[in-house]
């Protein structure tokens, strides 16, 4: 169950609409729990934006001028739970100490979950640019929900779908999604796409015995999902399994799903290292990119 919600909020943010769909996906959030809300600026020694309103007179200013635009952009929110907006620190302007400070400040606060809005960059330019919300899911233990410009927000955050790969974590990240589902009244669609396996040498392997080896790979897995959403505690959530035994990669099947059963949100679980996660683009982080829903991603570490 939440109770602590941290808002991660760009004090300087201009973009309106991406605004509005992060405070309603926060209303969504709190329909069914007394959690708080708590919105969270970081501010950096890289103040440059805060000069919008005027030049400080003295070094001191910054944080009175920033306090200055985030009261003025929080001024027509209305959010049951919300609490009176917290500034914290950074030393340096580097993303990675920015997102170490917020999340260093979320943990003091015993939150359960941040809230953070991300602009989608993508390749080169998120690369060298940086990006706070993508450095913050390298990052952080913390669960998070994230909310892109693309995203259209529905009425609820129903259905939930949640993709598994059956491993341990994502049996574990099931438990939460599913206790959080009951509290909002959402349904949930545990979903599993079967991956693209070698195929088999035609001179070295006979085409029957490859096919009945897929067959089989792809029984088993349909078994094991069933076996995991059979053995979930809360059982008044309306629960879906889906298997796709099309082979598909992971990415593609997620995405194509979540517009098919027109998703409220998509959840799920990531713990990926830092070096996959830097390389490679784990699933998570490309999912946040494409997604047209909001994307929480489950830490059942901490759950």
């Amino acid at each position: 169950m939440l109770k602590k919600i941290i808002w991660a909020i760009d004090a300087m943010e201009k973009n309106q609409a991406l605004k509005r769909k992060t405070v309603q996906t926060l209303r969504h959030l709190t329909s069914g729990t007394n959690a708080s809300i708590e919105p969270v600026y970081v501010l950096g020694p890289d103040r440059g934006s805060v000069y919008d309103i005027e030049p400080p007179k003295e070094q001191n200013d910054f944080k009175t001028l920033a306090t200055k635009k985030l009261l003025t952009n929080l001024k027509s929110v209305r959010l049951r739970g919300m609490t009176a907006p917290t500034i914290v620190e950074s030393k340096t302007p580097l993303t990675r100490e920015v997102t170490r400070a917020l999340i260093s400040y979320a943990k003091q606060k015993k939150a359960d979950l941040i809230v953070v809005s991300t602009h989608g960059r993508k390749g080169i330019s998120r690369f060298f640019l940086g990006s706070f919300a993508e450095t913050l899911v390298l990052q952080s233990r913390i669960p998070l929900l994230l909310i892109s410009p693309k995203i259209a927000v529905k009425n609820k955050l129903s259905p939930i779908l949640f993709p598994t790969d059956l491993g341990a974590s994502s049996k574990d990240a099931l438990k939460m999604v599913s206790e959080f589902a009951f509290s909002v009244g959402a349904k949930l669609i545990v979903f599993h796409q079967v991956e693209p396996i070698a195929a088999a040498d035609p001179f070295t392997s006979p085409l029957s015995l490859s096919a009945r080896l897929r067959s089989d790979n792809v029984d088993r897995r349909e078994k094991e999902a069933k076996s995991i959403v059979d053995s979930l505690k809360t059982k008044r959530v309306q629960t879906h399994l889906v298997v796709v035994r099309r082979p598909n990669y992971p990415l593609d099947g997620i995405l194509a799903s979540a517009k098919k059963f027109k998703a409220g949100m998509i959840a799920i679980a990531s713990q990926s290292s830092s070096l996959e996660t830097v390389l490679t683009g784990s699933i998570a982080r490309q999912v946040i990119r494409e997604a047209t829903c909001p994307v929480w991603i489950v830490r059942p570490a901490l759950g």
